[in-house]
C-alpha cells in the first residue's frame, strides 16, 4: 500500500514585540509557528517490537504536525542587579499531532499511530533570584507549572481527553562567607497528576540537597554530600565525600571519593506516563570509594 502525503505548502510565520528599559522591567511577546517531521517509527507498516511487551505500528497518512506558539516573557531587575524576577508563559496549540491507539492486555500493549486533531499545552515559569550582602547569601525560589490536553485512545471504541499536570517549587541558595567552609542547599518539590477516562493517578516526590565544602587549605578541599528523597514508597538518604588535592605550579591534580556512605541498595519511585502509571526500581552501587588522577594540557 503507498502513503498518503498532506500539506505540501508548508510556512512557519514568526513574530515578536519586545519593550526594554522600563521601570515596570522587560517584557516581550513573540508568536510561531512550525511544523515537525514525523519521526521514522511512525512509517512502520507492521507491528514491530518495541520492548520486552510492547509492539508499535505506525500508519499510512504521512502529515506534518503543525504547532502554534505564544510566549510571554517578563524580566525585572533592581540597579545593582541583586534582585531579580522573571516569568515565563507558553501556550502551544497543536492542529494536528500523531498519538496512539492502544490495546492493553494482560501481558502485552498493541500501540499504532493515528493522527489526531489537537493539542494544547500551558506552561509557566516563575523565577526570584536575591542576594544578600550583609548574610553573604544568595537565594533562587521558583515555580514550573505544565498543563496537557491531549487525544489518546486506550481499550476504547473512539480518542478520549487526557489530561495531565505537572509542578515543580524549589528554593536554593548559596553562602560566600569569608571563611572556610560554605554551602549549598536545594529544596524541590514535585506532583505529577494525570486523568484519563475518569481515572486519577497522582504521584508527589522531595528532594533535599545539602553540601559543605570545606577548604583545608590552598591545596586541599574536602566537600560532604547530602542528598535526601521522600517518595511514596519510601525515604532515601545519600551521603558523599569527595576530597580534592590540587598541587601548586603542578598539571596534575588528585581527587578521592567516597560514595553511597549509607549504602542504599535500591531506589524504587512510581512514574506517571500518559496514561499509564508504573513502579520503577533501580539497584545502586553498594558503599565504594575510588580515587581519580587528572592532567591539564
Amino acid at each position: 500500500a503507498g502513503y498518503v502525503k498532506n500539506n505540501d505548502w508548508i510556512l512557519s510565520p514568526r513574530a515578536r514585540l519586545g519593550l526594554k528599559n522600563f521601570k515596570i522591567g522587560a517584557l516581550s511577546f513573540s508568536y510561531s509557528k512550525s511544523y515537525s517531521t514525523p519521526q521514522a517509527n511512525i512509517l512502520l507498516p507492521n507491528y514491530q517490537l518495541g520492548s520486552y511487551n510492547t509492539f508499535k505500528r505506525g500508519t499510512q497518512n504521512i502529515e506534518f504536525p503543525r504547532r502554534n506558539s505564544y510566549i510571554f516573557n517578563y524580566r525585572l531587575k533592581n540597579n545593582k542587579q541583586t534582585k531579580t524576577v522573571s516569568i515565563r508563559m507558553q501556550y502551544v496549540n497543536s492542529n494536528g499531532k500523531y498519538s496512539t491507539e492502544n490495546r492493553i492486555g494482560q501481558d502485552l500493549l498493541f500501540s499504532s499511530s493515528k493522527f489526531v486533531d489537537s493539542e494544547d499545552v500551558l506552561s509557566s515559569n516563575i523565577d526570584f533570584t536575591s542576594y544578600f550582602k550583609k548574610l553573604k547569601l544568595s537565594t533562587n525560589l521558583g515555580t514550573s507549572q505544565t498543563w496537557t490536553n491531549s487525544l489518546v485512545q486506550v481499550n476504547t471504541s473512539g480518542f478520549q481527553d487526557l489530561n495531565s499536570y505537572t509542578s515543580s517549587y524549589f528554593l536554593s541558595g548559596t553562602t560566600y562567607f569569608k571563611l572556610p567552609i560554605n554551602l549549598k542547599f536545594k529544596f524541590i518539590f514535585n506532583t505529577a497528576k494525570s486523568i484519563f477516562n475518569s481515572i486519577e493517578s497522582k504521584t508527589n516526590w522531595e528532594t533535599v540537597n545539602l553540601d559543605f565544602t570545606y577548604k583545608l587549605s590552598k591545596t586541599w578541599i574536602a566537600t560532604l554530600q547530602n542528598k535526601f528523597y521522600r517518595t511514596t514508597d519510601g525515604n532515601y538518604s545519600f551521603i558523599d565525600i569527595n576530597l580534592d588535592y590540587t598541587p601548586k605550579k603542578s598539571r596534575f591534580s588528585y581527587q578521592l571519593v567516597f560514595n553511597n556512605l549509607n549504602n542504599e541498595n535500591v531506589f524504587t519511585i512510581n512514574n506517571i506516563s500518559e496514561f499509564t502509571t508504573y513502579k520503577s526500581s533501580t539497584q545502586l552501587l553498594p558503599r565504594y570509594v575510588f580515587g581519580l588522577v587528572k592532567y591539564r594540557f
